[in-house]
């Protein structure tokens, strides 16, 4: 009893100290023009490093749902959320079917998909979720079961064997004394930020576990066993619940790691190699059914090593094998040791999972019906950007599937259907979500960028082919980002937002495409003004608005737009770096400095702040400072040719010039069309010591 006294003591303490963050994934919000309920952008602080934390597309609920309302909750990951822009989500699509089906009913579609999380974080979310009169929830989840918080092959929070251990610490953390203890383990833990900073997939990269390690049955017993409460807790709440097996490439997307099987010998491996070698070789030279017998005699050996698999897998196909080619192809999905790709084994549990419950719970096997609408029956690039992430042709087809099979149900809640309740085209839909040229530009750039050129995607096979036929799509959407067309997108925005004025998706992107292509800024702060009218609690939108701002040189105005977004999340980097720089523009350098480092004490992968603080050092003279910063930001990010190239200008500065070559050439090495670094370091070599 004097326990439970001492820690209903503490938490008062700390409550009264107003030390802690709000834990639920939905919070009351109330501001002048809004009061309901708001996603909270803290709720991930339960599971990740603050500095790592993920966010929900934002939105909001009334505070009483409507009669004629029927509230859809959207479950999963990053796939379920819309990466890599969550505005064109199969959500978004799905709410424009049913909007379109039955114009005389009210949809409230949430999404509280959310990059990096699994099941242990989408149950919480569920419970959450339940307390608001669900009428649908729509699960697509299971890629990030062994990647995700309390995963096999984890960055984040370890693994425990046994579930009520996880579960524990993660009520705990629902308390103010749960919170104060993780923060007090995190502040005695390394103060190296490298790792405490996102790093998307490349976090992972010394995380690999083969299909056969002893943990994966933990991990599927853990899913099982999640997925199943989901579902009991939707039913409960009296909302049926979909669930969506988990479609991922398999044509286009080669294995992101190998192993060979642990007992192999190394004469085993030896031999193995000679003959994989030769059957690269053979393939070549175009010589695929030789390669594929070099192949599979290099599997009676090992089978289990995924780039094998999937080169057999590519000769099958282009020898006219389908059959035998995605089962290869499967197979490499199996045995990649960096498993970001649900597996045989997690949909066969969702399938497993929804069997039973006909009346409440319903499965779409989203899996076979990609298969269905692939090219030889082997999902790849026409669906995917990447590995599991879908372009707008696949979120379109998973928005129509679920339509297709949940829209009956529905016709019995959501009153009289249209005469034309056929749903709407994928072009319809793209002109009612204002998916543009400029987007495809902009979303195939993005891939290419943050992903596709970036590790584990850089150690795939097949790479150079891969972004040689990106950089060829995105040399032929060139002509969107040219004005009459960039005119033509603005046009369509404005025509959606006509359509469905209080969307702040809409206005945000707009927005964006006034400040960014053409420079209209005054316009984009009509609809950044508009986006916080419609999410007031949403941090970036506030951002945005200091941005344009800032570069209509009001300063004072922008500083006070950014000071607002910290103030609704104190651990948004980007507000931080901006306000620096607001700072910075206007001399204010002790300012700037402080919020230069607090960027990077959020965001430690942060280039620009790294670039930023070391050339406000420079102007005031603190060479050696400057030098520091850039050494720094090169230790976390070593492949910036910008932090180089001015690394090698201030040690040149310092008299330092054989080592400010060796910086610069390191520069050129990284960004050899850089004609500004080439002219540098032909100064400074010329240059009298």
């Amino acid at each position: 009893m004097s326990c439970v006294i001492l820690l209903g003591l503490i938490e008062l303490s700390l409550w009264l100290c107003r030390y802690g963050y709000p834990a639920s994934p939905i919070i009351r919000y109330s501001s002048e023009c809004f009061d309901g309920y708001v996603d909270n952008a803290k709720f991930s602080w339960r599971f990740f490093h603050r500095n790592l934390a993920r966010e929900f597309e934002p939105f909001t609920l009334p505070p009483i749902k409507g009669n004629n309302t029927r509230r859809i909750f959207v479950c999963g990951a990053s796939a379920a959320q819309g990466i890599p822009d969550g505005s064109f989500s199969f959500a978004r699509i799905f709410e424009v079917m049913l909007r379109h089906a039955y114009p005389d009913t009210t949809f409230e579609v949430i999404n509280t998909g959310m990059t990096a999380i699994n099941s242990h974080v989408v149950l919480p979310i569920v419970r959450d979720c339940a307390r608001f009169e669900p009428d649908l929830f729509i699960v697509y989840l299971g890629n990030n079961e062994v990647v995700g918080p309390h995963g096999a092959g984890t960055v984040f929070a370890g693994m425990a064997e046994q579930l009520w251990l996880i579960r524990a610490g993660i009520a705990l953390k629902t308390t103010r004394t749960g919170q104060f203890l993780n923060d007090a383990a995190a502040a005695m833990r390394s103060d190296d930020n490298a790792m405490k900073s996102w790093g998307g997939m490349q976090m992972f990269l010394d995380k690999q576990i083969r299909l056969a390690d002893h943990t994966m049955p933990i991990v599927y017993k853990h899913f099982q066993k999640n997925l199943e409460d989901i579902r009991d807790t939707a039913v409960r709440s009296g909302a049926t619940v979909v669930f969506c097996t988990v479609a991922s490439n398999l044509k286009d997307c080669p294995p992101f790691a190998s192993l060979h099987r642990p007992d192999l010998t190394d004469a085993e491996k030896h031999q193995w190699r000679q003959i994989y070698d030769k059957g690269v070789a053979l393939e070549q030279t175009g010589d695929f059914a030789a390669a594929a017998r070099r192949y599979t005699a290099a599997a009676r050996i090992d089978d289990t090593f995924a780039d094998l698999n999937f080169r057999l897998a590519t000769c099958y196909w282009n020898m006219g094998r389908f059959a035998d080619a995605k089962a290869q192809y499967v197979l490499a999905r199996e045995h990649d040791t960096l498993r970001f790709r649900a597996d045989n084994r997690i949909n066969n549990i969702i399938r497993t999972t929804a069997a039973g419950h006909r009346d409440r719970v319903v499965l779409l096997d989203f899996e076979k019906t990609l298969e269905e609408h692939a090219p030889d029956g082997i999902a790849g690039s026409q669906h995917f950007y990447e590995h599991v992430h879908f372009n707008f042709a696949g979120n379109y087809l998973l928005a129509k599937s679920l339509f297709e099979q949940i829209a009956p149900r529905l016709s019995e809640k959501a009153g009289a259907r249209a005469a034309d309740d056929a749903p709407p085209s994928e072009s319809q839909c793209a002109r009612y979500l204002a998916y543009t040229e400029w987007d495809r530009y902009r979303l195939t750039e993005k891939a290419l960028k943050e992903y596709i050129e970036k590790p584990p995607f850089t150690n795939q096979l097949y790479h150079s082919e891969r972004t040689t036929g990106l950089k060829a799509q995105i040399a032929a959407l060139a002509p969107s980002i040219e004005e009459p067309s960039l005119r033509m997108s603005v046009d369509v925005y404005r025509a959606a937002i006509q359509n469905k004025p209080n969307d702040w998706n809409l206005h945000y992107k707009l927005g964006r495409l006034l400040t960014e292509e053409l420079k209209d800024y005054p316009a984009a702060a009509e609809q950044f003004a508009e986006v916080q009218k419609c999410v007031p609690h949403f941090h970036r939108g506030y951002t945005a608005m200091g941005q344009v701002l800032a570069a209509q040189n009001k300063i004072n105005p922008a500083i006070n737009q950014y000071m607002e977004a910290i103030r609704r999340y104190p651990a948004s980097a980007d507000a931080c770096y901006h306000l620096a720089a607001a700072y910075a523009k206007d001399s204010q350098w002790e300012q700037a400095e402080q919020w230069y480092r607090e960027t990077l004490a959020l965001q430690a992968r942060y280039p620009a702040a790294y670039i930023h603080l070391a050339e406000m050092l420079k102007q005031q003279n603190k060479l050696d400072e400057a030098i520091v910063v850039c050494r720094r930001g090169l230790f976390i990010t070593p492949g910036d040719a910008i932090l180089h190239g001015n690394l090698g200008i201030l040690l040149n500065n310092k008299g330092l010039k054989q080592e400010a070559i060796k910086e610069l050439e390191t520069a050129l090495k990284l960004e050899p069309d850089s004609a500004n670094i080439r002219r540098v370091l032909h100064i400074i070599r010329n240059s009298s010591d």
